[in-house]
């Protein structure tokens, strides 16, 4: 797969148009359950005792299959599969399932790594969403980028953990009471899904679930949430009813965290030029990226906030119907330390 990634969208820093700077290593952790759904045995009742089909029935057999809902063909996933390799990998660290949504039939098509790799070049360098700004705003980081997966098909969903967390980038430096980022299953090479975290403040390729635990967590135990992609806070504090509802308000943080972090650089002594506001709107917007020599955008639809939309399964392309819901209430619910729950102490745990 030949993989390109284009320049196109002008930085969230300002005119200057300054190359961004290069990120120092930062750390960061993850977790999360899922419960396995009940998958029907094709087999049961398999006997070779019926007579051979004719060919009349073959012929209507393929025609069904060709009718099929694109729903019917998506890959299935064992997230007990997940939860095993998690905790394998984390022997010093007492991992809690905590709230786990019911997954099997993935919500689109299988990603490749190299695809993937491609868009997150596009998401940190292109796409305006505000990265550098770590101190908070990784639920609506990973909301953007979850509606840009829907866009193209891709599956999505994603993982939260709480912990003692910490990270550092070339900015600043954060301590989270818990951090969420996109799940995203990738083909493994042989056609079966391999669970990947997204999340290019930390990587600039796809992470492995553990991966991206041992790179923030500080403390000796860790809660986690594998979620359908509608949840946007932490699910103690409540589930939304659709994914598109917190869209609205994931494009105001990201806005107002763009100007945070130009203020902080430029506080810093850096010459950013002057502040423009990033907008999605656009169709087409984020950045572009080549993916078997089709040119492809971050954002195809932009990021469409108004009417708010619920998402209601797959469409013809994979993508996420959509269909026209009430304003929501607008909460914040900040993954700064310093806002834990006063109930929250994984050294208790």
């Amino acid at each position: 797969m030949n993989i390109t990634t284009l320049n196109r969208c002008s930085p969230v820093i300002g005119r200057a148009n300054l190359s961004p700077a290069q990120a120092a290593p930062v750390t960061d952790i993850i977790g999360d359950s899922f419960q396995p759904s009940a998958v029907a045995n094709p087999n049961s009742n398999s006997e070779a005792t019926a007579p051979a089909p004719s060919a009349e029935q073959a012929v209507a057999a393929a025609t069904k299959l060709v009718e099929l809902s694109p729903s019917q063909g998506q890959p299935r996933v064992d997230i007990k599969d997940v939860q095993s390799e998690l905790t394998n990998e984390l022997p010093e660290v007492k991992v809690q399932y905590l709230h786990t949504d019911e997954f099997g039939k993935l919500n689109g098509r299988l990603a490749t790594n190299q695809e993937l790799t491609a868009m997150i070049e596009s998401f940190k360098d292109e796409s305006q969403i505000p990265f550098g700004y770590i101190t908070d705003g990784c639920y609506a980081r990973a909301h953007m980028m979850d509606e840009s997966f829907r866009q193209h098909g891709i599956n999505f969903a994603k993982m939260f953990v709480r912990g003692d967390l910490a990270a550092a980038n070339e900015h600043m430096e954060a301590r989270w009471w818990y951090h969420v980022a996109p799940l995203v299953f990738v083909d493994d090479g042989q056609g079966n899904p391999e669970a990947k975290i997204i999340d290019p403040g930390f990587s600039k390729t796809p992470m492995d679930p553990s991966e991206w635990v041992k790179a923030m967590n500080q403390g000796p135990s860790i809660k986690v949430d594998l979620v359908d992609p509608e949840q946007y806070y932490p699910r103690r504090m409540g589930k939304p009813d659709s994914f598109s509802e917190s869209l609205d308000p994931a494009v105001k943080r990201m806005q107002s965290y763009a100007r945070r972090l130009y203020d902080h650089r430029s506080a810093a002594g850096e010459q950013l030029g002057e502040f423009v506001k990033p907008t999605w709107q656009d169709k087409g917007c984020g950045g572009d990226f080549i993916v078997d020599g089709q040119r492809k955008t971050v954002f195809p639809e932009g990021v469409n906030t108004d009417p708010y939309r619920v998402y209601s399964g797959l469409g013809a392309n994979g993508g996420g119907v959509l269909i026209e819901l009430e304003e929501p209430m607008d909460l914040e619910v900040s993954a700064s330390w310093d806002s834990r729950p006063s109930d929250f102490d994984p050294y208790a745990w």
